[in-house]
């Protein structure tokens, strides 16, 4: 049976995920009492009604990398219905993330393929209670991250969606997570599911990584 997480019982963040709120740059030429306020907005008040909109009291990681997944290597076409929350992936592999090989970042260990597919549910009881959505991955070469079948992320990968082989441009899996916010309305309560494809440079590419990462805002 498929590896599930469930939330709010679910396990706490290691390291907290830090919002990063948008820049603002400006060209001072001269310090006016308009620049002074302008300013103190930007970085002061934005801030502070930023997190007001949200909400947010604290973040759970709902999904490690380490967790136990179902994964498959991407020697053929796993069929369109692959990152659908009823497709059955129960003749998938099973192993820890992450998956990979060659980067001496990987937990479960595959041959050089030219994509890899991920698949790992888990459960929420009242969505009410999420405010925010962050996933975060490192990764080797590029990437398409869904929720509930929907695309939350990607990079380094085109194509709506890429073909099973389709080629990536060079990215090297860096130690450090790349984040990216996700619509926190594709969740339900009940099962949910989080599935991402991985694609190499090539089928003989010397390296690939798939280190992901699902946390939520809470309320």
């Amino acid at each position: 049976s498929s590896h599930h997480q469930s939330l709010p019982s679910c396990k706490k963040t290691r390291s907290k995920p830090v919002l990063i709120y948008p820049s603002l740059y400006y060209n001072v030429t001269f310090v006016s009492m308009k620049s002074i306020l302008t300013i103190l907005l930007a970085t002061v008040f934005f801030p502070m009604v930023f997190s007001q909109i949200l909400k947010v009291d604290h973040y759970e990681t709902v999904i490690y990398a380490t967790d136990l997944w179902r994964y498959f290597p991407g020697t053929t076409d796993p069929g369109s219905t692959w990152k659908s929350v009823s497709f059955d992936d129960s003749y998938w592999q099973e192993g820890q993330g992450g998956i990979g090989y060659s980067d001496n970042d990987d937990n479960t260990i595959i041959n050089p393929v030219i994509s890899l597919f991920m698949r790992i549910r888990f459960n929420i009881s009242d969505t009410a209670q999420i405010k925010d959505v962050l996933f975060h991955i490192d990764y080797d070469d590029g990437f398409v991250a869904y929720i509930n079948g929907t695309e939350i992320a990607r990079a380094g990968i085109t194509g709506n969606p890429p073909a099973y082989d389709a080629t990536a441009d060079d990215h090297e899996a860096e130690g450090t997570p790349t984040g990216f916010q996700a619509d926190k309305s594709l969740l339900v309560n009940g099962e949910n599911l989080l599935a991402i494809e991985i694609h190499n440079t090539s089928a003989t590419s010397s390296d690939m990584s798939a280190i992901p990462y699902l946390s939520f805002g809470m309320a």
